[in-house]
């Protein structure tokens, strides 16, 4: 997938669907997860984003700058070696923020396989989104903000990777919302 394309949203056509979506209803602070199709085979970081649609979901394409990080999956160096903790799972589970205002949203999730990252352009996106309402929340205001295409640069260090001589950290893409 091209790191300038609108695909990275929610995949090919993905936000196009909207009216052929369901809309759930959760509350804020509710666990909720993504089930894949297969397991992740390739490694790199799995990341969380959600925006805020500015009106119908279903009728919002995602873009401009509404895209914020509430969690990741990140690699572990505590061994020595790189470790990715999502390699092999088939659910992945994480926590609406408690302080989202209420409101509707796209939840947009991410895995960015890196395999052939050390060659320019060769990291890999794989994208799924849902739309949630959210309900019980606060007036929050997630920061920060981003725009999706545009939250990455093909030279950016987590994108641009070597998964044969890892370095010591990963660096990600900007800072996960955080109440």
């Amino acid at each position: 997938m091209d790191i300038n394309s609108t695909d990275l949203r929610c995949n090919e056509d993905g936000v196009d669907s909207g009216l052929q979506t369901e809309t759930v209803t959760i509350t804020a602070a509710s666990l909720i997860g993504f089930t894949p199709s297969n397991s992740i085979s390739h490694v790199g970081p799995l990341m969380v984003y959600m925006a805020k649609a500015p009106g119908d979901p279903s009728d919002w394409n995602g873009a401009g700058q509404f895209w914020f990080k509430i969690n990741e999956w990140s690699p572990d160096f505590s061994t020595g070696s790189i470790n990715w903790p999502q390699l092999g799972l088939l659910q992945y589970e994480f926590t609406i923020p408690s302080t989202l205002s209420n409101g509707e949203y796209i939840v947009s999730i991410e895995h960015l396989a890196v395999h052939n990252g050390a060659n320019y352009g060769g990291a890999q996106f794989f994208v799924a989104c849902g739309q949630v309402k959210v309900n019980g929340g606060s007036a929050g205001s997630p920061r920060p903000l981003v725009a999706i295409p545009g939250a990455y640069s093909p030279n950016d260090p987590g994108i641009y990777f070597n998964t044969s001589y890892p370095p010591l950290y990963f660096t990600l893409f900007m800072t996960i919302f955080e109440p």
